[in-house]
């Protein structure tokens, strides 16, 4: 019989790994944050906040017109390829999937926008993309938060409790500034952006 010498460190359990818990938002934390974000606001800051979800719309329209789906449908065929790319990227994967072409993206984006061709919002569960999708379908009350929203808190991504905490920070500050909530939230990914892409 062979002996086996096994060192004491060998012995050892891994170490545990842990996940520190997700830091909450107050909400007078966000409206603060967010209020700090809209002043000063320019002319060309404005009208290219006001014209992002326009724009998104139209090329809901031409995405519906080609699949012969309701409007609804192809704003969440869009919704559904914006996770973790730019918006420049999220509009070329909608296309090559409203016109049959390869896409290449993530497996998770496929068959959510393959489930909206037939349910609509109801195909994304999650509450950044459902959101997404309704405002880009002219549903201005939606408030859409993105990892762009959750950089000024340090954050990359929300729980419920916090999405809704800067969700309602974000139409609080719009009514103080007379603006729509998505409005005001395009004005900040533009602010944040640089340019809206």
């Amino acid at each position: 019989m062979n002996n086996y010498f096994f060192p004491s460190w060998a012995c050892i359990s891994p170490p545990t790994r842990y996940n520190a818990p997700m830091p909450t938002i107050s909400p007078e934390t966000a409206v603060e944050t967010y209020r700090t974000l809209s002043r000063d606001i320019s002319h060309d800051e404005m009208q290219d906040a006001k014209t992002w979800y326009a724009s998104a719309k139209c090329h809901a329209h031409a995405i519906s017109f080609t699949m012969n789906i309701p409007l609804e449908n192809a704003a969440s065929v869009i919704s559904a390829f914006s996770p973790r790319v730019q918006w420049s990227r999220n509009m070329t994967l909608a296309w090559q999937f409203a016109t049959g072409q390869t896409v290449r993206c993530l497996t998770i984006s496929k068959r959510n926008a393959e489930r909206a061709t037939s349910m609509g919002f109801a195909a994304l569960n999650g509450m950044k993309t459902n959101a997404f999708a309704r405002n880009i379908s002219g549903d201005l009350n939606a408030v859409t938060i993105d990892a762009w929203m959750l950089r000024p808190f340090g954050l990359k991504e929300a729980n419920k409790t916090n999405y809704r905490t800067l969700a309602d920070a974000i139409r609080t500050v719009a009514r103080e500034v007379n603006m729509t909530p998505a409005d005001l939230q395009a004005l900040i990914w533009v602010r944040l952006r640089g340019k809206s892409q």
